[in-house]
């Protein structure tokens, strides 16, 4: 029986021609074997990634200017709440070029320190102080807020009553620069907060 795929190169076989009655060629070309890739992992179960929401914008503050130099802009993160959980009560504060804030009244009582007073609705309460971030330090090592400054404080609601609620606040402050500092200023703020029904069980 003749085998009629030989081993032999097709050059080869093209030169010595047929052989014991067979016609030699070249072996087939094999049929490409498909590539696999091996993935090795020592992981035996799915992971399951955590639906973390994504961090809400901050705040659009308007530019301050020489004329107002403090610009400020009040905000509750998140704004749509349900009752017996916490939300932030959040104030951005810019700060025009070349001026300055104090954080703290501990000057001689020379300059009226960044403050803010809020007054919350009936159904939402605060939960601990204001929290203020570590201020720069300045000329003769006074401390000061230069640029933007952000100051926090959680709230938590009470009412069970799905509504929207008007937050108010007062920010005072004092800006300055190197050569005078003008006097205390003060802006009024307010924000809305939604109460979201509870859901059914």
């Amino acid at each position: 029986m003749c085998n009629r795929y030989l081993h032999v190169p097709w050059i080869l076989a093209s030169l010595i021609g047929p052989f014991s009655g067979c016609d030699l060629a070249s072996t087939p070309p094999r049929a490409k074997q498909p590539h696999i890739k091996l993935i090795v992992s020592d992981r035996t179960q799915p992971i399951a990634l955590a639906n973390i929401p994504a961090s809400e914008p901050t705040p659009h503050v308007p530019e301050p200017s020489p004329s107002e130099p403090v610009k400020a802009v009040l905000a509750l993160r998140p704004a749509n709440i349900s009752p017996g959980t916490k939300a932030e009560l959040l104030v951005t504060v810019r700060i025009a070029k070349a001026h300055y804030l104090h954080p703290e009244a501990d000057h001689g009582g020379t300059f009226t320190p960044l403050k803010m007073n809020a007054m919350l609705p009936a159904g939402v309460e605060f939960v601990g102080d204001w929290n203020f971030p570590p201020p720069e330090e300045g000329r003769a090592g006074v401390p000061i807020y230069r640029n933007s400054v952000q100051i926090r404080r959680a709230v938590k609601v009470t009412s069970l009553s799905p509504e929207t609620l008007n937050v108010t606040g007062v920010l005072h402050y004092q800006a300055c620069n190197d050569e005078l500092c003008w006097p205390p200023g003060k802006l009024e703020l307010s924000t809305q907060l939604t109460i979201q029904a509870e859901a059914s069980q």
